[in-house]
């Protein structure tokens, strides 16, 4: 039963943190998370870095309005669209010596994904390595493995959460922590700091709960 919640809550917390990083902050998400108090319901066991991260965005959606949004949003722009400032969010950008899109490791994370059925939204067109798909994948397997548990299918159960401890040691762990470190440090508000931090902290505990 013990596996079966950290699965499940690795998998809740990845998909999170996945939509937060793939698309502009909107308010009707930002309420939602507030009124349900998913914070302070956070799914996985965090460090004191991870909590005191989940407390900041705690107090920063409190009192969410038109205002906050703008420099919410204008702060996503800056770190991920269009500005001197953009911190690329992209394992090929971080692991290749061109520093280029569309790298060698997109087409490797291409075909991991595509074992489970998985493709990227906009494929080849944006690549397939954005931080906040591969997040989704790791949810992804995570939530296939606890489902598994349950089923009584430990089989598939541990032969998935091998290829999630795969994808983690063979890509999102080599990069995630150095793009995250950037967002910190490059961030103009505390939800993005503390988004990126609160990221760090799930991507540190994920060796423990794959195993």
């Amino acid at each position: 039963m013990e596996r079966i919640d950290s699965y499940y809550g690795a998998a809740i917390a990845c998909a999170f943190l996945g939509r937060v990083f793939l698309h502009e902050p909107e308010l009707e998400f930002i309420t939602e998370v507030r009124d349900e108090q998913f914070l302070d319901q956070w799914p996985m066991e965090m460090s004191a870095e991870g909590k005191a991260c989940l407390t900041t965005l705690s107090t920063c959606i409190a009192g969410v309005d038109a205002q906050a949004m703008t420099a919410l949003r204008e702060d996503y722009t800056a770190l991920f669209v269009l500005s001197d400032i953009a911190v690329p969010v992209w394992e090929s950008v971080w692991t290749t010596k061109e520093r280029l899109l569309f790298g060698d490791p997109t087409f490797a994370v291409r075909e991991a994904y595509a074992q489970y059925g998985v493709a990227a939204p906009k494929l080849n067109n944006e690549p397939d390595d954005h931080i906040g798909l591969e997040l989704d994948f790791l949810a992804r397997l995570c939530a296939v493995s606890a489902d598994a548990l349950e089923a009584g299918d430990t089989e598939k159960a541990e032969a998935t959460i091998a290829d999630a401890r795969a994808f983690y040691q063979d890509h999102f762990g080599v990069w995630a922590g150095k793009c995250l470190v950037e967002i910190r440090a490059k961030a103009s508000t505390d939800y993005y700091r503390s988004m990126a931090g609160l990221c760090q902290a799930v991507t540190d505990s994920l060796p423990r709960i794959l195993g």
